[in-house]
C-alpha cells in the first residue's frame, strides 16, 4: 500500500543524505483534470519501502495557502495508487501546553476552507462525498 508525505511550508523536500537507504526513483509532474499538483512528486525508496513526497507549497514554499490547488494534489497522488497520506503542517501555538515536539491531535476544527471547492464532485459523475461538521 503507497503512502504519500504531503510536506507544509516548512518541510520542502525529504532531508537527502539523512537516511542511508533513501534512493530517489523517480521524480513525476503529472497533469490533472485540474491541472499540475503544486510541485514535482518525488518517488523513494527508504529502506525498501516507496514513499511518496509532494511539497504543498511548491519546491521552495511559495504558493501561498488559499493558492494551492488542492484538487491537483490529491488527484495526482490518487493517479499513482496513493492509499495513505501523512500530511506535516508548521503552526504556530495557541497555548503553553502545547509545547515543540509534542504531537497533537485535535478534537475540534475550525473551518477556513471557506472560499474554495469543498468537494471533487460538480454533480456529474463523481459522487458527492463530504465530511459533515455539524459536531466536530
Amino acid at each position: 500500500m503507497k503512502t504519500a508525505i504531503i510536506g507544509g511550508s516548512a518541510f520542502t523536500g525529504l532531508p537527502e543524505g539523512y537516511f542511508e537507504e533513501m534512493n530517489v526513483i523517480d521524480e513525476i509532474f503529472p497533469d490533472t483534470p485540474w491541472g499540475k499538483p503544486s510541485a514535482p512528486i518525488e518517488i523513494v525508496s527508504l529502506n525498501k519501502t516507496e514513499i511518496i513526497f509532494l511539497p504543498r507549497h511548491g519546491e521552495v514554499a511559495r504558493i501561498a495557502p488559499h493558492k494551492i490547488n488542492y484538487k491537483a494534489n490529491i488527484w495526482a497522488l490518487h493517479e499513482i495508487n496513493v492509499k495513505n497520506i501523512i500530511s506535516i503542517s508548521a503552526v504556530g501555538g495557541i497555548t503553553k501546553l502545547m509545547s515543540p515536539k509534542n504531537i497533537i491531535i485535535p478534537d475540534q476544527i475550525i473551518d477556513y476552507t471557506h472560499n474554495r471547492d469543498h468537494t471533487f464532485s460538480d454533480g456529474g459523475s463523481i459522487s458527492n462525498k463530504y465530511i459533515d461538521f455539524t459536531n466536530p
